[in-house]
């Protein structure tokens, strides 16, 4: 899975904007069972996967959450 972004950064710190378009990037996304997997495989004890945003635990079987969508 993948998600492309278009980012623009804005900065107020010298008391006029200043506009930097850094342009579109393109990230790999792991599905979510794929993380989880990972984590379980390496760490002891159980593992609970939270969304970013949200703040919502992300189901077992979740294939992406919210904040990736």
């Amino acid at each position: 899975m993948y998600m492309e972004s278009h980012i623009i950064n804005l900065d107020f710190s010298k008391g006029t904007v200043f506009i930097n378009d850094t342009g579109s990037h393109l990230r790999h996304l792991p599905a979510m069972h794929r993380v989880r997997a990972l984590f379980e495989k390496y760490f002891t004890g159980s593992v609970h996967l939270y969304d970013a945003y949200f703040l919502r635990e992300i189901t077992p079987h979740a294939d992406s959450c919210a904040s990736t969508r």
